[in-house]
């Protein structure tokens, strides 16, 4: 399960462990806002999220912006490959 939150923010130890406790997976910050948003207005929604960063709260240590950018560039080449397969497909 993936659980949304307003950022951009890095959570706290604390944060993590409720989320957890209530079943998510996964945090993100604009995917599942922006989908529910899309959704709403009419629109068909196809949502891809690409994970940045890993927090086990067990062992939380402190994540700087260019950690996330530096693994952010590191998946956009799969995620252009997925969106591209999926136009390519003909089905959007």
């Amino acid at each position: 399960m993936l659980t949304a939150v307003s950022g951009p923010n890095y959570e706290t130890a604390a944060e993590y462990r409720a989320f957890r406790f209530l079943g998510a997976d996964a945090v993100g910050m604009s995917v599942i806002p922006e989908a529910i948003v899309a959704a709403h207005c009419g629109l068909r929604v196809l949502a891809l999220s690409g994970m940045s960063d890993e927090c086990f709260h067990e062992h939380l240590e402190p994540l700087s912006a260019e950690q996330v950018l530096s693994t952010s560039r590191k998946i956009a080449p799969i995620m252009e490959a997925i969106i591209s397969g999926v136009l390519a497909s003909g089905r959007i």
